[in-house]
């Protein structure tokens, strides 16, 4: 009777362990779960910001202020750029060419990048 109630509690104690290891193992599984269905919301939230952005670009783009739609965004990135350069740990001092602004720069850049074969406005 003894060595009975002693195996039965060893079997009640093994499927007991084996429960708990069958739980954490859902657990993972669902906070994986949880996790990649989150990012994914992120990505899709992020992309359709990233298409409404590049519509919003591409009208500016063909529309009759177009050349100056393109001097800023090249603009833009140029300030960004600078940015992370003057930011980093190794950033080293760049004089610009001529004593011209950046912003001078980026609309020449700008058109000859779009081939306007004219100056671009700068806007300050």
């Amino acid at each position: 009777m003894a060595a009975e109630r002693r195996k039965r509690a060893a079997v009640l104690e093994s499927e007991g362990k084996r429960e708990a290891a069958v739980n954490a193992a859902t657990g993972r599984r669902d906070a994986v779960v949880l996790a990649a269905e989150g990012e994914r919301a992120r990505l899709t939230a992020e992309a359709t910001g990233m298409a409404e952005a590049l519509a919003s670009i591409g009208s500016a783009l063909a529309g009759a202020r177009g050349d100056a739609a393109a001097a800023l965004l090249v603009a833009r990135a140029k300030i960004a750029a600078d940015l992370a350069l003057a930011t980093s740990a190794n950033a080293k001092v760049i004089v610009s060419g001529g004593g011209s602004s950046g912003a001078a720069d980026a609309a020449a850049v700008a058109g000859a990048t779009l081939g306007l074969g004219r100056d671009v406005p700068v806007v300050n």
